[in-house]
């Protein structure tokens, strides 16, 4: 007897975990699919932040992204500590700045400080006009001396020979003496080396002697000593040490051009560049400093960190040399800092906005697993009623059912973890695994729950309307009154940018609550119109209309599970869209306004000529220059503040720009005096910074100004805050300079090619400059790892849903099978045909998806406007102002059929055994 039971258990067991074989796959299924994406989207956003952090960073020019500082001034002069710091005479005179900058950097905390580099610095001086040859037609020549003792490394001698030591005449004398304007400083010339490049425009052949002019006293003879190529013309050191390798030329096109090149002396003479300078010769110093910050290596996972550790080195001066007593400080910065906000901010976002996607179709998933838990229980019945009428106790038979949903669910959810481990290596915090873990946990507790006393006795479900009891009334009020709650608190709080990356539990509560509200309202009302309905299809003859509005009224059989299935896939289809839809016109507008027109050329000076040259050019309907002046100090009251002044043709540019984000304000009045007065835009920063001090007047270089509007931005300027944009013909009232353009903002003839026309342009202004391009413009920001990253994953949770509605169209329509098999197979009986069979089945969810359908469009109209009220989205367009919701009418309505295809398709194949069911089996399933 014994070994008979023995031999018989597992064939048993497995029996009975087989009997419902289609919803313990279901189960697997949602846990495996569900489980890999909670585990998959902490990691695969940490590689989005790691590569927007790389792609970011590493296009920050180094003169910006470098951890630099300047002092006005020559160096701290002193050997190092351990006198090895340079070789040779360069210790003596570096090594004490050096020593100074290294423990610098070891104060800076982990991991910032293994982003910086070793430290560098060269000391230049403002540039000196060479004098004391025939200039003929050339271009005047000015050097900026320039010691750097790393010079050596940087630089390859292409003819001559490095500077040599300066004589020690050039620097030991009284440095009281002075000089007459025409008269020699002491010692031999001062030696140099310059680029290839630099001698050959400056028509400077090596040993030729010249004499630099001090302004005033006296001239210093220079010789050139060589010419020299770099080492590696692309690195980064070329471009913090400006017109060393290339020179820079001013051509304003009404005075003879001046060539500007950097100068290399000989680092060991120091002295002999300090001699130079005194307190009333014009000549100043300027030490660069700077570490080479190589941000490629930050990872999403420390972006918070480093920010807070740039920002603490940023923040305040710093000592550089040992001298407790006066020590030499500085003030570094980098555009790192900015970078970082603006990543995080954006990581933030994109957190936010998934985590809004997911928490319906995470709430989806646990009722479609608690469906499958509620028909795994239903097929048990039997067999638990059994275990209970022999003395199993109520946690005998919830342990039985939850160790069956924990062998379904755990192992499942641990290769779903496995997956995304494997598929997407990065780190991840070790509490990023909780939730898929819980996901495989579900399907034990839901068991256990199905597993209720009162679930083992098979009871009527049509003999009155489910769930109209006080406990339904006060379930659905509280539901209301949290998503009403949660939705007030998030407007109430308006707009964030963070910068701080983490989970808000109200953004990531609101849509779930909305959706779990949307669901209660379905569920009360769609019973109206079908009561309605089948009071006029009574007096009828047809039967189907009748028995199934009937039906569907006193035995819905869609309960929570499938309405909010169906609610969330829709609402999830019509926020994805939307969200799209806005981010696109929101990139586009972005675009717009920062190119200001279809193209933008920026480089040398757009004088009036040239600009007529450009508007003559095929594909060039209009071409207007703005100037960048700088900035000026604007005095307000008693008070004055540092503004950036923009000028051009008033009129002509808000005609180019005319319906283009952020376009220039259209006043006429801008192009007339106000009294007295100029009158200006002020950005609305500024305004709103300076208040009520404007009524006491504003003046600008003694010009009374006065405000006529005020603006965000003005399109393809690229300033973004604190300026002031006047009319062109004000230029000389208001700055000094004239108007010398280097921006020319263009608008295009339609079809016209941006890039062939910037060519034209280059040929016909004879200048080469840099172009920039709304297409182009739009593409880059499109090219961001989270903007990306963001529609795949709203197209992952489209998917996502729609498979979990079709699931829970079938576990309902399952679980309904046994009752609407033996209804259909007694109204068989009186003649009902198979053509009408169908049409009966389709009214079983068909008044319910309706009402589904409209109320979660609804809410999907909902989402983008509780992003939008609740996450700042200028981080993923790149504007000054919030994007606008957008509803893409034609991708709307295409979502929309194909998840009500997706329902169809579902409910079909749920409801096809339905067909071949006999009365004799129906009759028999219902004595069982």
């Amino acid at each position: 007897m014994s070994r008979s039971r023995r031999k018989g258990l597992l064939p048993l067991l497995w029996r009975q975990f087989g009997s419902e074989r289609g919803a313990s796959v279901a189960i697997a299924g949602v846990v495996l699919v569900v489980s890999f994406l909670c585990a998959a989207a902490p990691r695969a956003l940490e590689v989005m932040t790691s590569a927007e952090l790389a792609g970011t960073v590493s296009s920050i020019p180094p003169t910006t992204r470098d951890l630099r500082s300047s002092l006005f001034d020559g160096p701290p002069i002193g050997p190092s500590a351990a006198g090895d710091a340079f070789d040779g005479e360069l210790d003596p005179i570096w090594g004490v700045l050096d020593d100074g900058l290294r423990a610098v950097r070891a104060d800076v905390p982990e991991p910032a400080r293994s982003l910086l580099g070793d430290p560098r610095f060269a000391v230049n001086t403002t540039a000196l006009q060479a004098e004391g040859y025939d200039l003929g037609d050339d271009p005047f020549n000015k050097l900026v001396l320039l010691a750097d003792p790393l010079m050596a490394e940087q630089i390859e001698i292409v003819e001559g020979a490095l500077p040599a030591v300066p004589d020690p005449a050039i620097y030991d004398f009284d440095r009281d003496t002075v000089f007459a304007d025409d008269e020699p400083r002491p010692g031999e010339p001062l030696e140099f080396v310059l680029s290839v490049e630099t001698a050959e425009r400056m028509g400077w052949p090596v040993g030729a002697v010249r004499s630099l002019k001090l302004a005033p006293p006296g001239l210093q003879a220079v010789r050139l000593s060589g010419t020299f190529e770099a080492v590696d013309a692309e690195s980064d050191y070329w471009q913090l040490t400006p017109t060393t390798l290339t020179p820079d030329v001013f051509d304003d096109g009404n005075r003879r051009a001046t060539i500007t090149g950097g100068a290399f002396v000989n680092p060991a003479g120091w002295d002999a560049v300090y001699s130079l300078t005194t307190s009333t010769n014009g000549v100043i110093l300027q030490t660069r400093i700077w570490f080479p910050l190589n941000g490629g290596t930050i990872e999403g996972a420390s972006a918070e960190r480093v920010l807070g550790q740039l920002r603490q080195v940023t923040s305040k001066a710093v000592a550089i040399t040992a001298d407790v007593e006066m020590p030499t400080r500085v003030k570094f910065s980098t555009g790192v800092v900015d970078a970082l906000s603006t990543i995080i901010a954006r990581s933030t976002a994109t957190t936010s906005v998934l985590l809004m996607a997911t928490a319906g179709p995470l709430g989806v998933s646990i009722a479609v697993l608690a469906l499958a838990a509620r028909l795994v229980a239903d097929r048990r019945r039997p067999t638990l009623a059994l275990i209970a009428a022999r003395g199993g106790s109520n946690a005998q038979l919830r342990s039985v059912l939850a160790l069956e949903g924990l062998v379904l669910g755990l192992p499942v959810a641990v290769l779903g973890i496995f997956a995304a481990v494997l598929l997407i290596p990065a780190r991840a915090a070790p509490g990023s695994y909780l939730l898929p873990i819980l996901v495989g946990l579900a399907p034990a507790a839901l068991f256990a729950l199905a597993a209720a006393p009162g679930s083992l006795r098979q009871v009527r479900s049509d003999l009155g309307q489910r769930g109209s009891g006080r406990r339904r009334v006060i379930v659905e009020l509280v539901a209301i009154v949290l998503a009403v709650a949660s939705l007030t608190l998030l407007l109430l709080r308006g707009t964030q940018a963070s910068e701080t990356a983490g989970v808000d539990p109200l953004l990531v509560a609101t849509p779930l609550l909305l959706s779990l509200a949307a669901c209660v309202v379905v569920l009360r009302v769609f019973p109206l119109p079908l009561a309605a309905l089948e009071r006029r299809l009574r007096a009828r003859k047809g039967v189907v209309g009748f028995v199934g509005a009937a039906r569907a009224l006193r035995d819905p059989v869609a309960g929570l599970a499938p309405v909010l299935a169906m609610v969330v896939a829709v609402s999830v289809a019509v926020f994805s869209g939307a969200m799209f839809a806005t981010l696109t016109v929101g990139v586009d507008s972005a675009a717009e306004s920062t190119v200001g027109g279809d193209l933008r050329a920026r480089g040398p000076i757009f004088f009036d000529e040239g600009v007529a040259a450009a508007n003559g050019v095929a594909g060039v309907r209009e071409a207007v220059a703005l100037q960048d002046a700088g900035t000026s100090s604007l005095t307000v009251g008693r008070s004055s503040a540092p503004v950036t002044v923009l000028l051009a043709d008033t009129a002509a540019l808000a005609a180019l720009q005319s319906g283009l984000a952020d376009a220039a304000p259209d006043r006429a009045a801008l192009a007339e005096l106000d009294g007295d007065a100029v009158p200006i835009v002020m950005s609305k920063d500024l305004a709103a910074q300076l208040g009520a001090e404007v009524d006491e007047g504003l003046t600008m270089n003694g010009q009374k100004l006065a405000i006529v509007a005020t603006a965000d931005r003005i399109a393809g300027s690229g300033v973004a805050d604190n300026w002031i944009y006047l009319d062109r013909a004000f230029t000389e009232t208001v700055v000094t300079g004239g108007f010398v353009p280097r921006i020319l903002i263009v608008s295009l003839d339609a079809g016209a090619d941006a890039t062939a026309v910037a060519e034209a342009i280059e040929d016909a202004t004879t200048s080469t400059f840099s172009v920039s391009t709304r297409a182009q413009a739009a593409a880059d920001i499109r090219s961001s790892a989270f903007v990306s990253g963001l529609q795949l994953a709203l197209a992952a949770v489209l998917v996502l849903v729609a498979l979990l509605t079709a699931v829970a169209i079938i576990l309902v329509s399952t679980i309904n099978n046994r009752s609407r098999s033996r209804l259909l197979a007694v109204l068989r009986t009186l003649g009902l045909s198979r053509r009408q069979t169908g049409q009966l089945i389709a009214w079983e969810l068909a008044p319910i998806a309706v009402t589904a359908f409209v109320g979660g469009a609804l809410l999907g109209v909902a989402l983008p406007l509780i992003v939008l009220a609740g996450i700042d989205l200028r981080p993923f367009t790149g504007g000054a102002a919030q994007p606008a919701l957008v509803i893409d009418p034609l991708l709307t309505a295409a979502v929309l059929g194909g998840f009500a295809l997706i329902v169809a398709v579902a409910s079909l194949l749920a409801a096809l055994g339905s067909r071949t069911t006999t009365l004799a089996a129906a009759l028999k399933s219902g004595e069982e």
